[in-house]
């Protein structure tokens, strides 16, 4: 997905460098609207499961539910793998030439 928003967001991209940005500004504006949508996915998967452990703990009394280190771990783990995932389009992102962008359309 962040791939397709980059993409499509190549003439913009282009004709904010050929303003005059820098691919510093570029770069971390790509990452900041990616990770964005990563952090507010896992804040609301982590809201969600708050409730679960007690649920898992009713139906299934001979399992020992942990819930801290697995409701920490999991969030980090899964912003961690967008990260990855958003360095590659982000990285693409830099190397727009504003001149390639222009003539895209």
């Amino acid at each position: 997905m962040v791939a397709h928003a980059v993409v499509q967001r190549t003439r913009e991209i282009g004709i904010r460098m050929a303003l005059g940005a820098q691919r510093a500004q570029v770069l971390r504006s790509v990452l900041i609207q990616s990770m964005l949508f990563a952090v507010i996915g896992a804040v609301v998967g982590l809201i969600a499961s708050m409730p679960l452990p007690g649920l898992f703990a009713t139906m299934f009394q001979t399992w020992r539910v942990h819930s801290t280190p697995i409701l920490v771990l999991v969030p980090v783990l899964l912003l961690v793998v967008a990260l990855a995932a958003v360095l590659v389009p982000a990285a693409d992102a830099v190397k727009v030439d504003p001149m390639e962008a222009l003539r895209h359309e």
